[in-house]
């Protein structure tokens, strides 16, 4: 009976880790594909940026609701529902002749990551209890591995003349993978952390706890707004070729994998307030310095090590979280994927908006504050213990 649990346990961390790739691919191939869309559409930068939004309007309409729901009927059926509307999404904007077309296509993908956004974390959380800052890490690793993979194949094959249609088309095997993995395996009905009929919200009323929120906010948006535009700024501002913008965003990817899979043991030695506060610092001269820089190669590598500093924001403060809030359930996910979700829906189309009035270096520029501001919230959270 122990091997049967254990071989379904099995099951479900690998939907989980699968459920993060599929994430990878619905945020991750627009980017690559942006200009390929921009020029077959007719696309301004405004517009651009609207539609690297809409992913993350799509993210916030489900996460908004997925939690209580979850919380009250189950979770099972959100997470297969995550799965029909991923597929429903790629399959619509491969066959997308308009830019309104797009941007519906975007929000049904953004809702169905929303819902993964929401329940992953937490399935993961009551499945590996034992160190949930690694196991976190370690589950949203697969997101940024799953991104390495998005980034060159898309490249890969918008480079040999392939339409970004069929990129969008090849993105649906992911989500169609776990969602037969979900609906095979037996999985929990709620997401309480600890002792409780139902989820305790009443600790997440109060300053600390808002604070997390801020951090969501502002982590997520570094990580977003910068990867949502790498591969634009590397073709458009540096004059780098669709598989070089690829390949920087690939870069940036790649280096977040390592910097979640190396997570696990750095948290046994470094306390995780601690290191988010360097990594802060750090996330802010790079994105700085990437602003100026007028070689490929150097803003490439200058994105790898931004990748790395902020691989640990997103599941660090959602573990940290899941700690200090074992009652909040699936809701108290639901608050704080909203929060960094938001940070994905505001500042893409920030830096679109800047870019039209004064171009693409200072609209990357200008997300440096993000890292200053997340530094300044992260000691404000040190100052209350």
């Amino acid at each position: 009976m122990w091997a049967e649990r254990s071989r379904l346990m099995r099951r479900a961390i690998l939907s989980s880790y699968i459920s993060m790739v599929a994430i990878a691919v619905v945020v991750n191939a627009p980017p690559v594909c942006l200009t390929s869309i921009k020029a077959e559409l007719g696309l301004t930068d405004s517009q651009g940026g609207a539609l690297l939004s809409a992913l993350f309007w799509g993210f916030a309409l489900t996460i908004l609701i997925t939690g209580p729901l979850a919380d009250r009927f189950g979770v099972k059926p959100f997470l297969l529902s995550a799965s029909l509307l991923q597929t429903a999404g790629l399959a619509a904007c491969s066959l997308s002749r308009s830019f309104g077309s797009m941007i519906s296509g975007a929000l049904l993908m953004g809702m169905g990551g929303g819902m993964l956004e929401v329940l992953v974390t937490p399935l993961i959380c009551l499945l590996r209890p034992g160190n949930r800052t690694g196991s976190v890490n370690l589950c949203h690793s697969f997101y940024s591995s799953g991104a390495v993979l998005t980034v060159l194949s898309a490249s890969l094959l918008l480079r040999a003349g392939v339409s970004w249609r069929v990129v969008y088309l090849a993105g649906t095997l992911p989500p169609i993978l776990f969602g037969a993995g979900y609906l095979a395996s037996p999985l929990p009905r709620t997401f309480l952390l600890s002792d409780g009929d139902g989820p305790d919200l009443r600790a997440l009323i109060g300053p600390l706890f808002a604070l997390m929120l801020i951090c969501m906010l502002l982590g997520g948006g570094t990580e977003l707004g910068v990867a949502q535009w790498i591969p634009a700024y590397l073709e458009e501002a540096v004059g780098a070729s669709k598989l070089g913008g690829a390949f920087g965003l690939a870069l940036f990817s790649g280096a977040m994998a390592l910097g979640r899979m190396g997570m696990g043991g750095i948290s046994a030695k470094i306390r995780p307030l601690t290191l988010l506060q360097l990594l802060s610092a750090s996330c802010a001269l790079l994105i700085f310095f990437s602003s100026l820089a007028r070689a490929v190669p150097v803003i490439a590598l200058l994105f790898g090590f931004l990748g790395l500093c902020v691989a640990p924001f997103w599941p660090t403060i959602m573990a940290i979280c899941s700690e200090r809030f074992p009652g909040g359930g699936a809701t108290m996910f639901t608050l704080l994927s909203a929060a960094g979700n938001g940070g994905g829906m505001i500042f893409p189309a920030l830096v679109g908006l800047i870019s039209d009035r004064a171009g693409l270096r200072v609209g990357i520029g200008t997300l440096a504050l993000l890292p200053i501001l997340l530094l300044l919230t992260l000691t404000a959270l040190r100052r209350r213990g």
